[in-house]
């Protein structure tokens, strides 16, 4: 499921780059479209106050999911609404599997130090490694709990 996903979001990651204008998409489009704000009211069945005020609550990004999908398509356009990854959903999961395992492995051998019985670095290493590994293959919601560091 988690491949099938990321393929699916893979050809929205240009999307990432495009920048909603100040203004935003529904002032920018009416205007492009050279619809005024009593134009668009009509067809949204309000005022051109009311209109005027939807840009804005946008503009200001608070405007709900319903009013952007009445207001595109008041203006022909489709609404389309997704959340894209920074990166790949199975990249998402790696690092979070190996900062889970970094936080237990930290904890672990902070106690082992104050018991002078200190592991190296490349130990460290290798057993964040491994865990992280562990956590990855196990994959569960556990995953996601927050411990006192902070993965």
């Amino acid at each position: 499921h988690l491949r099938q996903l990321d393929g699916q979001l893979k050809p929205l990651q240009q999307l990432r780059a495009l920048a909603a204008p100040r203004s935003g998409w529904i002032r920018e489009i009416r205007r492009a479209l050279r619809m005024t704000s009593a134009q668009l009211g009509a067809r949204l069945g309000r005022t051109k106050q009311l209109a005027a005020a939807l840009e804005h609550a946008e503009a200001e990004g608070k405007v709900t999911l319903d009013s952007l999908r009445r207001a595109a398509n008041a203006m022909g356009c489709d609404f389309v609404y997704a959340i894209v990854p920074r990166e790949s959903l199975e990249k998402v999961v790696d690092q979070q599997a190996y900062a889970k395992a970094a936080a237990i492995v930290g904890r672990t051998s902070h106690s082992m130090w104050l018991e002078r019985q200190a592991t190296s670095e490349e130990e460290t290493a290798a057993q964040t490694k491994d865990l992280a590994g562990k956590l990855r293959a196990e994959w569960s919601s556990r995953l996601w709990d927050v411990t006192t560091h902070g993965s």
